[in-house]
């Protein structure tokens, strides 16, 4: 990640968050939440995302469409 990226994480495991925040807690950039993320994705206001990597079953496929509308559209 450059200066300027941004990555937030989104997991219910509140051990694999505990993890994450070892190695990653203090860097600004890393948003990590500790939350279903069904219910991030239906509660989620802010900005839309560049790249989405879903490898859970909320927005896999219970919310497609919901996640595919936090995606940047690039304007070529």
């Amino acid at each position: 990640m450059d200066t300027d990226s941004t990555l937030t994480s989104v997991d219910n495991d509140p051990q694999l968050v505990n993890i994450a925040e070892d190695f990653f807690g203090k860097d600004v950039r890393i948003d990590l939440v500790l939350e279903d993320g069904a219910k991030w994705i239906d509660e989620y206001k802010g900005p839309g995302f560049d790249l989405i990597f879903a490898d859970a079953w909320p927005g896999k496929y219970s919310h497609l469409d919901e996640v595919f509308s936090l995606l940047k559209v690039a304007r070529i």
